[in-house]
């Protein structure tokens, strides 16, 4: 902790509704909370309050207050779409699969990926998370959402054509390692 008189004048302060074992009908009293002024040692303190808010940045990670990883998931597909972008220049030029492979499964699955071994998915999640991943084969391969309905193509096909593991595959693969990291 740091001494009093190190502490900065004016902190932004936020506080989140963590929701308890009240009927999910009732809904979280936010209110922003009043606070009266005080004084520790030398140091006075002025009254204010103290808003809510529905997500805080955490660590790295994105909490609500409804506590799922909707909102986690939402920015981690975001920033990987962003990995994806820079890389996809390079996608242009003529490569060859496994370099596109090693690419994409270098740059961009980890920034997708990041904590998915704390995230309790739900089949919507994982059907949001499936969806980005093809998006991204289909433009390693070259593929439109339009030719492959028209020539039907398959997802599947286009995953083995392109060598990249089934999106739930590689999170099981992430979770058993940490797990034996954990052990």
């Amino acid at each position: 902790l740091a001494p009093l008189r190190q502490l900065p004048e004016s902190s932004k302060t936020v506080a989140m509704h963590i929701p308890t074992g009240r009927p999910v009908d009732v809904g979280p009293d936010t209110r922003p909370l009043s606070i009266s002024a005080f004084t520790i040692g030398e140091r006075s303190f002025p009254a204010g309050s103290i808003p809510f808010t529905a997500s805080a940045k955490y660590l790295g990670a994105t909490l609500s207050s409804d506590l799922t990883d909707d909102i986690e998931i939402q920015s981690r597909i975001a920033a990987a779409h962003g990995a994806f972008a820079k890389i996809r220049p390079i996608l242009r030029h003529k490569l060859s699969t496994a370099t596109k492979r090693s690419l994409h499964t270098m740059f961009v699955l980890p920034v997708l990926l990041h904590g998915s071994e704390c995230w309790p998915l739900t089949a919507a999640n994982l059907q949001t998370l499936r969806v980005f991943h093809h998006d991204c084969v289909r433009r390693i391969c070259k593929v439109s959402r339009w030719w492959q309905w028209r020539h039907r193509v398959a997802t599947k096909r286009l995953l083995n054509m392109l060598g990249a593991p089934d999106l739930l595959a590689r999170i099981d693969q992430r979770d058993r390692k940490s797990t034996r990291l954990n052990s």
